[in-house]
């Protein structure tokens, strides 16, 4: 649909009669719907972070990392409990689960940040993010809390699964109810370890647009400082040997879980220093959203 619009007499320049302009109506409306506001916004970049971290809603290729972990950490929890069931006994606490399945947890936490928040730094899309009701802080509390929960449901599900074949299993001569409180204690482990390591490397995502880059450089902060922690353990001999642990994320929140339930494990020990554990943890986790909220309150601007 176009229309044509004429100048009005006596306009025309004494050049001559200039062309007519034509204006065309291509259909843009103004929204008139309901405005569902920054809360409805909040929620939103939180369940399409969710679904991005597990690769839902794309392609097989954006599956292959999060549900091979998923599969890497499921089959040795399947093999502990079954093996343990007929050994009378459990092989792994349920406490130690994510110290025991690190590899896979540290591979699924290095791709997967990088989907969060690398891919929106590399295509400078933060802008559009904020023009809208979202604020800033709201960003990185809805990214933080999307890796929180679906690192928490990658460390889950193999205390589940070791739970369910353990506690319904005849010769398991263990409880129900002992069971229970057991894997329960393993859950809270889980979303400790899943709080932690998610700020931490959501952290090192927000400085390193690239992919290759920022997947190396969360890699090698676990591997890097847990070499150091075992080299420091190995030199202290015996004297103060519980302190290597604060050098390694791992081993620091197993110790800070260790304190705070009063029961120590071979895999999280930290002798008399359990407090300095707990104040370590607190410092770090403080330290990782508050960088992550400096940070975007300055990108993008």
């Amino acid at each position: 649909m176009a229309e044509q619009v004429t100048r009005p007499a006596g306009t025309a320049g004494t050049a001559g009669a200039q062309p007519a302009g034509v204006i065309h109506d291509i259909g843009y409306r103004g929204y008139d719907g309901p405005r569902l506001g920054r809360a409805y916004a909040l929620q939103s970049l939180f369940t399409q972070s969710l679904r991005g971290a597990w690769g839902i809603g794309r392609g097989p290729k954006a599956k292959l990392v999060p549900f091979g972990m998923l599969a890497l950490v499921l089959l040795p929890a399947l093999v502990w409990s079954a093996v343990g069931n007929q050994l009378n006994r459990r092989l792994v606490d349920y406490v130690d689960f994510p110290i025991t399945l690190q590899m896979p947890i540290i591979i699924f936490l290095a791709a997967q940040s990088v989907e969060l928040l690398s891919r929106d730094l590399r295509f400078t899309v933060l802008p559009l993010y904020f023009s809208r009701p979202l604020r800033r802080d709201d960003y990185v509390w809805a990214k933080l809390a999307a890796m929180t929960a679906a690192l928490a449901m990658l460390m889950i599900a193999p205390i589940v699964l070791a739970y369910l074949v353990a506690a319904f299993d005849g010769n398991n001569d263990t409880t129900v109810w002992d069971e229970t409180t057991a894997a329960f204690g393993g859950v809270l482990t889980s979303l400790l370890y899943a709080v932690v390591l998610a700020a931490l490397a959501l952290v090192i995502a927000a400085f390193a647009a690239k992919r290759v880059y920022t997947i190396g450089a969360i890699v090698a902060l676990f591997l890097i400082s847990s070499v150091v922690s075992g080299i420091v353990e190995g030199l202290s001999e015996n004297e103060n040997s519980e302190l290597a642990g604060l050098l390694t994320p791992f081993r620091l929140l197993g110790g800070t879980f260790a304190w705070l339930r009063g029961q120590q494990t071979e895999l999280s020990h930290t002798g008399g220093s359990g407090w300095l554990y707990g104040l370590t943890t607190a410092a770090l986790l403080t330290l990782c959203v508050g960088l992550l909220l400096a940070r975007y309150r300055r990108v993008g601007r």
